[in-house]
């Protein structure tokens, strides 16, 4: 007797389907990018033309010509935040990130979209709101309300609460997404966000908190060619200990330039600032050598 012929397992050609169908969009989107370059060119062109000549139609019907066109290029926007962050979301779950390199997914989407690392905190913070807040999820990408609106619900949360304070405070805003939607509706950006903080603070038992017992942060990034930035808040303890390191190490690259370059009429002293960075750069040699 013959067995039963083996066939592969149907959600999986499902979902070969779907990545297969996802190469259609990318495809497409490509198509519209296509389409939109020789738009905005044509829209340049056009408004150099319009500046250059004399105006033959009404104020009022000029006007609400060019409102016409800042609206639809308003929805165009609106499309474009959602197609990123659901971009976003399927690089994410893809570990597209982490295979370019990445450890960051906010650092790979600035760098990979050319936009601030500010700009990609916002738009992984509302990719993210699909697990905890589901409802103003939807509410996005349904058009509902605008990535800011949704970036807003998505800070609510303050990043001091663990635990069950976490689960609770996710339970309470859950509960409030309703009557959040409904307000991002009828509220600018900046005054929705200003109501989310109200809330964020009720949420936030421990008040504002005592910033003297906040621990230190300090944040790196690459800029334009090349350089980086280096900023910090640091603690009393430990600003008062790196402050006094930078400076006693100051002093010495100051004797010793002073020293190299004896007799030198040319030679002119570093900048306080440009001692302060050769300081923290000997210092972090010395360290990683320890």
């Amino acid at each position: 007797m013959q067995g039963p012929m083996l066939t592969s397992t149907p959600a999986v050609s499902v979902v070969d389907d779907e990545w297969s169908a996802l190469g259609g969009d990318a495809a497409a989107v490509d198509a519209l990018v296509a389409q939109l370059d020789v738009l905005s060119g044509r829209l340049v062109e056009r408004r150099a033309a319009l500046r250059s000549t004399e105006h033959g139609s009404s104020t009022t019907v000029r006007a609400g010509l060019a409102a016409d066109l800042s609206a639809a290029a308003a929805r165009l926007r609106r499309l474009a935040d959602v197609v990123t962050v659901v971009s976003t979301q399927i690089a994410t779950d893809a570990c597209v990130p982490l295979n370019e390199g990445m450890r960051s997914d906010r650092k790979w989407l600035a760098v990979h979209s050319g936009i601030s690392f500010r700009d990609a905190c916002v738009v992984v913070r509302t990719a993210e709101l699909e697990d905890r807040f589901p409802d103003v999820a939807d509410a996005f990408t349904d058009g509902q309300i605008q990535l800011g609106h949704a970036d807003a619900v998505g800070g609510i949360i303050p990043p001091t609460l663990t635990g069950d304070d976490l689960e609770l405070a996710i339970t309470i805003v859950g509960d409030l997404q309703e009557r959040l939607i409904e307000e991002a509706q009828k509220l600018s950006v900046d005054d929705f966000a200003a109501f989310c903080k109200k809330i964020r603070r009720r949420l936030d038992q421990d008040g504002p908190g005592d910033r003297t017992v906040d621990p230190s942060t300090v944040w790196i990034e690459r800029t334009f060619e090349g350089r980086w930035v280096l900023t910090g808040d640091l603690c009393a303890d430990d600003g008062a200990l790196i402050a006094t390191m930078l400076t006693e190490r100051m002093e010495t690259i100051r004797y010793r330039l002073k020293a190299e370059h004896s007799g030198d009429q040319s030679f002119v002293m570093p900048t306080e600032r440009e001692l302060r960075a050769m300081a923290l750069r000997e210092l972090m040699v010395d360290g990683a050598g320890a």
